[in-house]
């Protein structure tokens, strides 16, 4: 059985380290830390499952509701804000997301988003 591609898109190695600790044996994860990374890796993979989305993609103020948006037009499935910012998120939800969580809560969110089985 082929794992489920989830897309995070987070400039924090240390999120992205959490993360792959907690997911990586249940789904097959994409991480991203640029905007141009981002999109290279949304081109060339066709079955994301899910997406993760931070607001700022490298610094301190928003860069991803643009490409919330690009991707939107082609994706049709499930996209969670993680900004730590909650205005940051209400930016992302505007631009497309579906979902926002924290970023503490994602493991769990997508593991009961996409019913993964337990480790």
């Amino acid at each position: 059985m082929q794992k489920p591609k989830v897309f995070i898109v987070e400039d924090s190695k240390e999120w992205r380290e959490v993360w792959d600790k907690i997911l990586s044996k249940r789904v097959t994860l994409l991480l991203a830390d640029t905007l141009q990374e981002a999109q290279n890796i949304f081109d060339r993979e066709y079955d994301i499952a899910l997406i993760a989305m931070d607001a700022c993609v490298p610094g301190s103020i928003p860069t991803t509701p643009p490409l919330v948006q690009k991707i939107r037009k082609t994706f049709l499935g499930p996209i969670i804000a993680i900004s730590s910012d909650p205005t940051y998120n209400k930016e992302l939800i505007l631009a497309g997301c579906d979902h926002e969580c924290s970023k503490e809560e994602l493991g769990s969110f997508i593991s009961k988003f996409l019913e993964l089985p337990a480790v």
